[in-house]
């Protein structure tokens, strides 16, 4: 078989669209078994009405989550994917800063519904709005990752999310303080920890004064 120059093209390119696919991969089922862990620990750990508690938090989070991914990083990934550097970064910024704001509107719409409501469901959605800001940016940083083929990035942004979360949640059962809000605490500050360490992989600052601007770029998606 003669090997021409548009067949080593052709080969690289298929090679790299299996690898990139193979980090989506990985990093999908590493963040789907860590939300399904932290959904067995909490059900072991805690009554029915506490785990009820949870999972209406956690189904809130994940409608929230689905408004940021449509608003914010899923344009990012249609129109940002293998650009240049400084186009990639200018569109991180301000998907990331739009994704910021959002966590932070809704954390603080959370936290007066957490004020207001009565039994283990209050304390539950303190923590979840406390912790919206942080919980939306690491999911940012990883559309961000996957935008650039930096699919390795994400996984690493993910697995830092698992390290200090498992540890911090057995600190918390091993001293039977396994109160639903608690877990809570523990799940979306590990989250707020993995969007910290995504500022340094990125070397971006999210801009949350370019949402605006975002969503009138993106009007039509």
């Amino acid at each position: 078989i003669r090997l021409t120059d548009e067949n080593i093209v052709s080969s690289r390119a298929t090679i790299g669209r299996f690898t990139r696919f193979g980090w989506g991969i990985a990093d999908q089922a590493l963040s789907s078994i860590t939300n399904f862990a932290l959904g067995v620990l909490v059900a072991r750990s805690v009554g029915i009405r506490d785990f009820g508690a949870f999972s209406l938090a956690f189904s809130t989070y994940l409608i929230t989550l689905g408004l940021s991914r449509a608003l914010a990083t899923e344009p990012l990934i249609v129109r940002y994917s293998d650009v240049q550097d400084l186009r990639w970064r200018k569109g991180v910024k301000s998907a990331t800063g739009l994704a910021l704001l959002l966590g932070i509107v809704t954390g603080v719409f959370y936290l007066v519904i957490g004020f207001v409501a009565r039994g283990s469901f209050g304390p539950a959605f303190m923590m979840l709005g406390l912790t919206m800001p942080g919980l939306l940016l690491q999911d940012s940083w990883r559309f961000a990752f996957f935008a650039a083929s930096k699919g390795p990035q994400a996984l690493v942004n993910d697995l830092v999310w698992a390290l200090v979360l498992f540890p911090w949640m057995g600190v918390l059962l091993a001293r039977s303080n396994s109160s639903v809000h608690w877990l809570i605490l523990s799940w979306g500050g590990a989250a707020t920890a993995a969007a910290a360490i995504g500022l340094f992989q990125a070397r971006i600052l999210p801009d949350p004064r370019l949402a605006i601007h975002w969503l009138r770029e993106q009007r039509e998606l």
